[in-house]
Protein backbone atom coordinates (compact mmCIF):
# COMPACT_ATOMS: atom_id res chain seq x y z
CA UNK A 1 0.00 0.00 0.00
CA UNK A 2 1.51 3.27 -1.10
CA UNK A 3 0.88 6.43 0.89
CA UNK A 4 1.15 9.64 -1.02
CA UNK A 5 3.17 12.46 0.57
CA UNK A 6 1.21 14.20 3.35
CA UNK A 7 -1.58 11.57 3.69
CA UNK A 8 -0.61 9.82 6.94
CA UNK A 9 -2.55 10.73 10.11
CA UNK A 10 0.38 9.68 12.36
CA UNK A 11 3.25 11.36 10.60
CA UNK A 12 4.42 12.80 7.35
CA UNK A 13 5.51 11.05 4.19
CA UNK A 14 8.14 13.03 2.34
CA UNK A 15 10.09 12.41 -0.82
CA UNK A 16 13.86 12.41 -0.72
CA UNK A 17 16.40 11.99 -3.46
CA UNK A 18 18.85 9.19 -2.73
CA UNK A 19 22.56 9.23 -3.54
CA UNK A 20 21.73 7.22 -6.65
CA UNK A 21 19.37 9.95 -7.89
CA UNK A 22 16.24 7.86 -7.29
CA UNK A 23 13.37 9.53 -5.42
CA UNK A 24 12.38 7.61 -2.26
CA UNK A 25 9.47 8.06 0.12
CA UNK A 26 10.45 8.54 3.77
CA UNK A 27 8.11 8.46 6.76
CA UNK A 28 8.66 11.00 9.52
CA UNK A 29 6.42 10.13 12.51
CA UNK A 30 4.78 12.79 14.64
CA UNK A 31 6.51 13.17 18.05
CA UNK A 32 5.17 10.94 20.80
CA UNK A 33 3.29 12.67 23.61
CA UNK A 34 5.30 13.23 26.79
CA UNK A 35 2.49 11.67 28.85
CA UNK A 36 0.59 9.12 26.78
CA UNK A 37 -3.02 8.50 27.68
CA UNK A 38 -3.55 4.80 28.28
CA UNK A 39 -7.13 3.59 28.43
CA UNK A 40 -8.61 1.12 30.89
CA UNK A 41 -8.58 -1.57 28.18
CA UNK A 42 -4.79 -1.41 27.97
CA UNK A 43 -4.47 -1.73 31.75
CA UNK A 44 -6.85 -4.69 31.77
CA UNK A 45 -4.93 -6.41 28.95
CA UNK A 46 -1.60 -5.85 30.73
CA UNK A 47 -3.05 -7.22 33.98
CA UNK A 48 -4.43 -10.31 32.22
CA UNK A 49 -1.07 -10.91 30.53
CA UNK A 50 0.83 -10.56 33.81
CA UNK A 51 -1.53 -13.02 35.52
CA UNK A 52 -1.12 -15.52 32.66
CA UNK A 53 2.68 -15.29 32.89
CA UNK A 54 2.49 -15.79 36.67
CA UNK A 55 0.31 -18.90 36.20
CA UNK A 56 2.71 -20.27 33.61
CA UNK A 57 5.68 -19.62 35.89
CA UNK A 58 3.91 -21.38 38.75
CA UNK A 59 3.06 -24.39 36.56
CA UNK A 60 6.63 -24.62 35.25
CA UNK A 61 8.06 -24.50 38.77
CA UNK A 62 6.16 -27.70 39.59
CA UNK A 63 7.62 -29.68 36.68
CA UNK A 64 10.70 -31.84 37.26
CA UNK A 65 12.28 -30.72 33.93
CA UNK A 66 10.59 -27.52 32.68
CA UNK A 67 13.06 -27.08 29.82
CA UNK A 68 11.36 -30.01 28.06
CA UNK A 69 8.33 -27.75 27.52
CA UNK A 70 10.04 -24.38 27.31
CA UNK A 71 12.65 -25.25 24.69
CA UNK A 72 10.15 -26.16 21.90
CA UNK A 73 8.18 -23.00 22.64
CA UNK A 74 11.33 -20.91 22.25
CA UNK A 75 12.12 -22.67 18.96
CA UNK A 76 8.60 -22.03 17.63
CA UNK A 77 8.92 -18.36 18.60
CA UNK A 78 12.23 -18.24 16.72
CA UNK A 79 10.47 -19.48 13.59
CA UNK A 80 7.79 -16.79 13.78
CA UNK A 81 10.34 -14.08 14.55
CA UNK A 82 12.52 -15.12 11.62
CA UNK A 83 9.51 -14.66 9.34
CA UNK A 84 9.21 -11.06 10.54
CA UNK A 85 12.86 -10.54 9.65
CA UNK A 86 12.36 -11.94 6.16
CA UNK A 87 14.18 -15.18 6.89
CA UNK A 88 11.95 -18.19 6.53
CA UNK A 89 12.73 -21.47 8.26
CA UNK A 90 10.31 -24.27 9.00
CA UNK A 91 10.06 -25.52 12.58
CA UNK A 92 11.53 -28.89 11.61
CA UNK A 93 14.57 -27.11 10.10
CA UNK A 94 15.10 -25.14 13.32
CA UNK A 95 14.82 -28.29 15.44
CA UNK A 96 17.17 -30.17 13.10
CA UNK A 97 19.75 -27.37 13.33
CA UNK A 98 19.48 -27.48 17.12
CA UNK A 99 20.07 -31.25 17.05
CA UNK A 100 23.05 -30.90 14.70
CA UNK A 101 24.61 -28.22 16.94
CA UNK A 102 24.32 -30.47 19.99
CA UNK A 103 25.79 -33.36 18.04
CA UNK A 104 28.73 -31.26 16.81
CA UNK A 105 29.41 -30.06 20.35
CA UNK A 106 29.50 -33.63 21.67
CA UNK A 107 31.88 -34.64 18.84
CA UNK A 108 34.26 -31.81 19.76
CA UNK A 109 34.57 -33.00 23.35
Amino acid sequence: MDIAPGESPIGEVIQESGPDGIIYNAFIPHPLPSSPIIGIGAYEAATQAAMAVARLDQALSQLPEPSLLVRPIIRREAVSTSALEGTYAALDEVLEADFLEARQMSNEL
